[in-house]
């Protein structure tokens, strides 16, 4: 019986496979299992299988899961490219109710727009014959799908990667380090969503000087921002205390809860240090990109930004992939592949626009890529503070240097007051749901090193069943939005909204169905690298507390915690559908005072959970629990604000979509009355 229970082969084999240093399969030894203040230990016995190699080596070459264990089974995931049969229907809806609303004059005139976007460089190009300008052509079309597609595959195939390839010390430290990163990301990323959105209005409206100016401004506010998160970062990272406080909070403990696990005893900063500095310097060029897509979103060029930047897409899939089973830090290669992908995108971009092939562009939105204007734009603050000066003298030759554009100073400080505005509206909202994650996986990792990765496995799921899909709906709700509502086609976009939450409930459906029959495959794939601790006496309780006695399961084991992974996979959907929504309705107000009321319902739920006596105190499943509940809040008010949206759509009222169109419309009026007529020069 006893090695049945740690052979990898009889009846009821041991759910992993260990191996030694030749590659061959070992079995295990039963012992009593070792002092320990976790109930699944108490007078038990457990497998360890001391001959594995499992030191300083990939965890594939330790152990893996056993396929022939009745456990290993976790097909879901397969199911789940389902999304992709429904995920487009709402945009190709749109464009077919689009084209039954527009009148013979509406549809020629659309059509002549389309024609206009097509790549000169590729239909009138004299060199090439017909028969290759239509594969051509036919290839440029595919620009947006193949971008939608990489934005969906890649972080599925990218976080199932993480967690099968880094050893369980790397995955509890990119998390930790991501829980400190992405709030502090999100502090100096306002600028990303309402460039999107303003531009997309913008270009809408066919207002070129405020294209312009927004392309510029932003460009100027993310350099400054990313200048100063860089700095920050590099502070935090060269103390070692501060760093090991950051990505390795409650060593002390685990040390304590495990003494002399080898594993846990060999940590230290250094694995992080390389990546941590590199993505703190990454996100200037991240930023940039942002803009540069947003821009290119709302001049409504989806198909040469999809190309671009699957191409950048392309090259980190091939820094990762392609060096991930040879690589002797994985940390170090993410940060490489994330690094050369955020400088690689605006690079694209910015080069695509000011080459000849982007001249087409530059003409139709009046972008005049200029790196002095931008310039202008970091040094503006100074000059009014100054009072002038040399400065004001940058601006002043500026502003005379584009005169049909850029109109007077107080123009352009007042749109970019605008977007300041409400770009910290947005990073307020983001902020608040960003730190009540990074609050929950601080408190595991402080209680156990073991609970914390509980969570990191779920984490590392998220994208596969639901989130990677809901954002390739929520882009074609950046996509339509602003362009139906600045058209005032807002018939068109109330049916697109229902359209496009009947698919979120399709979605919906689909994650809860591949996932509650899956529950234990789901466990051992996301969590299996956790397999090394099994080696040794000194580390089971570690395998134990994460898969129960001999991975048998239990109570708020890893099995026990994918019991809420369903509803929050749906939330984490559902919720992102609604944000861009309600984004594009320009519903910045609403947004920020829901987002505070949700963050003040984490408090009470994040006291319960690491406070309240009860079985789930300082659990996994509570921790991650307690961050949802700011999502349920969130959920709730967004529906019902989008209903009421709805119905001022439908009955023509006002809301704050109006504000930019008539906005807009005086921006145009002014130009008519100076210029006698509509200016078509580039900015």
């Amino acid at each position: 019986m006893t090695a049945e229970i740690c052979s990898s082969t009889g009846d009821t084999p041991f759910p992993f496979i260990f191996y030694d240093t030749m590659g061959n399969t070992v079995n295990g030894t039963l012992i009593s299992a070792p002092t320990s203040t976790s109930p699944l230990t108490m007078n038990s016995t457990v497998c360890i299988f001391p001959t594995a190699n499992c030191g300083d080596v990939p965890t594939n070459n330790c152990c893996n899961l056993n396929k022939n264990s009745p456990d290993y089974d976790f097909r879901g995931n397969n199911y789940m490219f389902i999304a992709f049969s429904f995920m487009m229907v709402p945009l190709f809806y749109s464009y077919h109710l689009m084209g039954q609303s527009m009148t013979p004059e509406e549809i020629e005139r659309e059509q002549q727009d389309s024609d206009g976007r097509k790549p000169k460089f590729i239909v009138n190009n004299r060199y090439l014959p017909s028969w290759l300008k239509g594969i051509f052509m036919f290839w440029y079309e595919l620009g947006l799908p193949v971008y939608i597609t990489a934005v969906v595959v890649l972080p599925i195939f990218l976080k199932l990667s993480e967690q099968l390839n880094m050893t369980v010390i790397e995955r509890t430290t990119l998390s930790a380090s991501e829980a400190f990163m992405v709030p502090y990301y999100t502090v100096f990323t306002f600028v990303e969503d309402i460039i999107t959105v303003r531009v997309s209005y913008a270009m809408s409206q066919q207002d070129k000087v405020l294209t312009n100016q927004l392309i510029h401004a932003g460009i100027a506010g993310v350099i400054v921002t990313g200048v100063i998160s860089g700095l920050i970062g590099t502070v935090l990272g060269i103390i070692p205390t501060t760093l090991n406080v950051l990505t390795f909070p409650g060593l002390a403990n685990d040390r304590r809860l495990y003494p002399g696990c080898a594993i846990i005893d060999e940590i230290d900063e250094s694995i992080v240090f390389s990546y941590w500095m590199m993505e703190s310097w990454g996100l200037m060029g991240r930023q940039i990109g942002s803009v540069m897509i947003g821009f290119f979103y709302g001049a409504r060029e989806y198909n040469i930004m999809g190309w671009l930047t699957s191409i950048s897409f392309a090259v980190f899939a091939g820094i990762w992939f392609g060096n991930i089973q040879t690589t002797t830090n994985p940390l170090t290669l993410l940060g490489i592949g994330e690094i050369v992908m955020d400088y690689l995108t605006p690079s694209l971009l910015i080069g695509f626009i000011v080459s000849p092939m982007g001249s087409q562009i530059r003409e139709r939105t009046g972008l005049n890529f200029s790196v002095k204007k931008v310039f202008s734009y970091l040094l503006r603050p100074l000059a009014s503070i100054g009072g002038g000066g040399d400065n004001n003298n940058i601006h002043n030759e500026d502003v005379n240097n584009n005169r049909d554009n850029d109109n007077n100073e107080n123009g352009d400080g007042d749109e970019t007051a605008s977007l300041l505005k409400e770009g910290l509206k947005i990073m307020f909202m983001d902020v608040i749901i960003q730190a009540c994650m990074s609050c929950s996986i601080y408190l595991a990792l402080n209680t156990d090193s073991a609970v914390a990765y509980k969570i990191t496995a779920l984490q590392s799921e998220l994208p596969t069943y639901g989130t990677a899909y809901a954002s390739g709906m929520a882009i074609t709700a950046k996509l339509l939005g602003p362009f139906l509502l600045s058209n005032n086609m807002h018939g068109i976009f109330v049916k697109y909204i229902g359209c496009l939450m009947v698919c979120v409930l399709f979605l919906v459906i689909l994650i809860v169905g591949t996932t509650v029959p899956f529950f234990k495959g789901l466990a051992f794939a996301s969590g299996k690298n956790a397999c090394a601790y099994a080696s040794s006496e000194q580390c089971v309780n570690y395998f134990t507390n994460v898969f129960g006695v001999n991975a048998t399961g239990g109570d708020f084991t890893l099995f026990f915690t994918y019991y809420v992974f369903p509803i929050a996979a749906s939330m984490d959907a559902v919720l992102l559908v609604l944000r861009n929504v309600l984004l594009t309705c320009l519903d910045f107000d609403f947004m920020l005072y829901a987002t505070f009321a949700a963050g003040l319902s984490y408090i009470p739920a994040i006291c319960i959970a690491r406070f309240l006596p009860t079985s789930f105190q300082n659990q996994a499943i509570a921790f991650f629990s307690a961050y949802y509940v700011p999502q349920f809040v969130l959920i709730c008010a967004f529906s019902a604000r989008l209903l009421i949206i709805a119905r001022k759509l439908s009955t023509g009222e006002h809301g704050p979509w109006s504000k930019e169109q008539q906005a807009g419309k005086g921006r145009l009026a002014s130009i008519v009355s100076r210029d006698g007529g509509v200016s078509e020069s580039s900015a």
